[in-house]
């Protein structure tokens, strides 16, 4: 966003008044100037604070994407001794660098232009991406990537070479393990909240213990599995392999 008087910005409130009344402002543009300009800092800093959210959710789709860009052109770097099949891989592996490259970049625009989330901005396209777009491969449309499938399945067979397989959803394990921590640690803070409320819905008295559609009854069901969601989302969790897709929140891992 472009700001007026930007070299004022820098300024305190107390500076850039005794600044304007020095230059011999008059004082009702003198305060404009001042109201003005303490507005526009007050919106910085409201969205820098916002792109600072952010960030971590556009990087949660992008360091994997790096990394696969990055496998990619290593093996561009190796050549079969079949010639043939050699020729196929190149162009096979130079079609997928070229569309990963090219949302490498979207998600750059993406991040820096728009105040949403890649999760909401996922929502609320028509049709809305899979799995809450939650990982890069879901942002690839259905024809790029049919279109791409079918360049690798043209790569002649070759016995023991091992051939890519395109639009993985995967991660780096150093990505994976700084992830895990942060939906973990989220997990285990909202578990503890579920679970105290439990303990104390418990406590409360139940004037028909009995009844399966009373209110309390409905409510204390309705808080016991909310505990079990959480529960089963970090056995999920413990299991998961070291190069496996996270989501960005444990709430996508279980069903309601």
């Amino acid at each position: 966003m472009d700001y007026l008087y930007p070299s004022y910005m820098a300024m305190s409130e107390s500076k850039l008044n005794r600044h304007l009344a020095k230059r011999k402002f008059p004082d009702a543009l003198r305060h404009k100037i001042v109201e003005l300009v303490t507005h526009q800092r007050k919106h910085r800093a409201n969205e820098r604070r916002k792109r600072g959210q952010l960030t971590p959710l556009w990087e949660h789709l992008m360091q994997p994407l790096m990394f696969e860009i990055r496998l990619v052109r290593s093996a561009l770097s190796y050549t079969s001794r079949n010639g043939e099949r050699n020729a196929v891989r190149v162009e096979a592996l130079n079609a997928y660098l070229i569309v990963m490259t090219t949302l490498y970049n979207r998600f750059k625009d993406l991040r820096k232009a728009n105040d949403k989330s890649p999760v909401r901005m996922a929502k609320e396209k028509d049709p809305p991406l899979p799995n809450g777009g939650e990982h890069w491969t879901d942002w690839i449309p259905d024809h790029i990537r049919q279109r791409t499938l079918a360049l690798f399945k043209e790569i002649p067979k070759l016995a023991h070479a091992k051939t890519k397989r395109p639009f993985e959803r995967r991660m780096p394990p150093s990505v994976h393990d700084e992830i895990k921590q942060r939906v973990v640690k989220r997990l285990e803070n909202d578990l503890a909240v579920l679970e105290t409320d439990l303990k104390l819905m418990e406590m409360h008295p139940n004037p028909n213990p009995d009844d399966n559609e009373a209110p309390h009854n409905k409510a204390l069901k309705a808080q016991r599995s909310r505990v079990n969601r959480a529960k089963r989302a970090r056995e999920i969790l413990e299991a998961m392999h070291p190069t496996e897709a996270l989501p960005i929140t444990w709430h996508a891992l279980v069903s309601e």
